[in-house]
């Protein structure tokens, strides 16, 4: 996923996603409901332009 800085100007790469609980299958609790962590590392060139940078990444979820 490319991170874009507000205004322009630079961009960042996410990538290394993680999540907890890992992929795979897990149990949601007794309301039907389970969180999700999401990690990733962030490449930030040296020089990098300071500022707000912002992206979207899709997760999906297959209940069964």
């Amino acid at each position: 996923a490319t991170l874009t800085r507000t205004g322009g100007g630079g961009t960042m790469t996410l990538r290394s996603f993680t999540s907890s609980p890992p992929a795979g299958l897990t149990q949601l609790d007794n309301k039907g409901k389970r969180d999700i962590i999401v990690g990733a590392t962030i490449d930030v060139a040296t020089g990098q332009i300071k500022g707000d940078y912002n992206g979207t990444f899709t997760i999906s979820v297959d209940a069964q």
